[in-house]
């Protein structure tokens, strides 16, 4: 589910980075509100998979619920971008500021559900599996390890 996921997200994300950079480069432009309804119904669909997440013991059960909170939390930073699309003058700037950094708190929240989900596969016997979400810059995410996916070495 959380390839799926970071597969459908990663180009949501690119063009989050775009409006939103996150090394603090110059924003784009004005967003274009059909672009931002795009991401909303990528994003509302991934909440829709995130809203039953079943107990599958506690190290499941926090990388599932931190992976529904950041799907949630992107739903919110593109509802934030879809404000600013609307919004005339200064307040669409600061809209978009307002986003990218709801944005940045889902990448960071993902990235520590990524890691559990790492350790739980690891120490499952299954080797590491990579399933973070692209977030350049200095996001604040945890980073990811040099392992290679598969390997067993912690």
């Amino acid at each position: 589910m959380a390839r799926g996921s970071a597969d459908r997200l990663t180009p949501v994300l690119q063009a989050m980075a775009k409006a939103a950079p996150l090394s603090g480069d110059t924003p784009r432009g004005p967003l274009a509100a059909a672009e931002v309804n795009g991401w909303r119904a990528v994003l509302s669909a991934e909440v829709k998979r995130y809203e039953e997440t079943p107990s599958s013991g506690n190290g499941v059960n926090v990388a599932r619920t931190a992976m529904r909170t950041a799907v949630r939390q992107l739903a919110t930073a593109a509802d934030g971008f879809a404000a600013a699309a609307a919004a005339a003058g200064p307040l669409g700037g600061d809209l978009v500021t307002l986003a990218g950094h709801q944005r940045d708190l889902a990448l960071q929240t993902w990235s520590v559900a990524a890691l559990q989900l790492d350790v739980i596969n690891v120490n499952a016997g299954n080797g590491h599996v990579h399933v973070q979400l692209p977030s350049g810059g200095d996001s604040g995410t945890v980073p990811l390890d040099s392992e290679p996916e598969g390997s067993q070495r912690r």
